[in-house]
């Protein structure tokens, strides 16, 4: 189990499964999810950090959750779901990743949680007369 302060990284349940494939988190308190991600990575050999893998980014989306509320990422297609869980307080959240296939059946892949503490982006460019060919 990997943990953030404010999101822990239960596991990957299912790995390999068409349709079941998912990555289980858990709020540790009440929390806004706009500023994390989760990443598909290589794992570690010794001595060396977690590589991430190209286009395996997914944000988690503007949803606010509270401690102990769960947060599935599936990685296959499907619609964002916010359900209360029956005979309990906390909720679920499944989000689903979009992938064709599945993603963690390869052990030497781990997901990986990124909470974006800042971030910048260009001004917008002004708009430049377009060339004319020739008259």
């Amino acid at each position: 189990m990997s943990s953030a302060e404010e999101i822990t990284i239960v596991g990957v349940y299912d790995a390999g499964v068409p349709n079941l494939e998912r990555i289980v988190l858990r709020a540790n308190v009440n929390v806004s999810l706009s500023s994390f991600c989760v990443i598909a990575a290589v794992k570690a050999q010794l001595g060396m950090t977690n590589i991430p893998l190209r286009d395996h980014f997914f944000w988690l989306g503007n949803v606010t959750l509270k401690a102990g509320d769960w947060i599935f990422v599936y990685t296959a297609p499907g619609s964002a779901q916010l359900n209360p869980l029956p005979n309990a307080p906390e909720s679920l959240l499944s989000l689903y990743w979009g992938k064709p296939q599945t993603i963690f059946q390869d052990r030497n892949l781990t997901p990986g949680l990124i909470k974006v503490e800042s971030a910048t982006f260009p001004f917008e460019a002004p708009q430049l007369p377009r060339p004319t060919l020739g008259d």
